[in-house]
């Protein structure tokens, strides 16, 4: 289809679910059958690779959501090049990721941060961790497969908040 059409000219949000991967074993993610750990067959397999993010350059994308709904990004085999690939073709996209985020180093969430400072201007990197919980016995009944500890070592590194570009949340369910 052409991109000079009114339908393609106002579309500028990117919804990505970087790979069918996940660390965890949430009994209420749509990746398990009955909170099992059986992924349902019907399931599309792989990763988003970093080099299809120019097959999407002819679209304005303001903003970027990596979710976590089929596959969390700590379990893309290389996430900082995806989230790099996406901030080299939008310099001025807002990314916002949403993940379990236990299977990444403080480093790795640093370097996601700084790249709020990629472009014209400071454009935030959001992270939404989702916890569920206040102690890791809690969490993992949710959550399984994560460890609560990594996140924790992430949101209270006092080197983070060295990078006003990123926002890291919690989302306790």
């Amino acid at each position: 289809p052409s991109m000079n059409n009114k339908f393609y000219d106002h579309i500028d949000h990117l919804h990505l679910e970087p790979t069918s991967e996940c660390a965890a074993a949430c009994p209420q993610c749509e990746r398990n059958w009955w909170g099992s750990s059986i992924t349902p067959k019907q399931m599309i397999s792989g990763e988003f690779d970093p080099l299809w993010v120019t097959r999407f350059k002819n679209y304005n994308f303001a903003k970027a959501t990596i979710n976590g709904n089929y596959g969390d990004i700590c379990s893309h085999s290389d996430p900082l090049k995806l989230l790099n690939s996406i901030k080299s073709e939008w310099p001025r996209i807002s990314l916002q990721i949403n993940t379990h985020g236990s299977g990444l180093t403080v480093e790795d969430w640093k370097q996601i941060g700084l790249l709020g400072w990629i472009g014209k201007g400071c454009l935030p990197v959001h992270v939404h961790f989702a916890i569920d919980g206040t102690d890791q016995e809690s969490h993992s009944k949710y959550r399984r497969g994560t460890e609560l500890d990594n996140i924790n070592l992430v949101l209270n590194n006092n080197e983070i908040d060295k990078f006003p570009s990123a926002a890291y949340t919690t989302e306790e369910s």
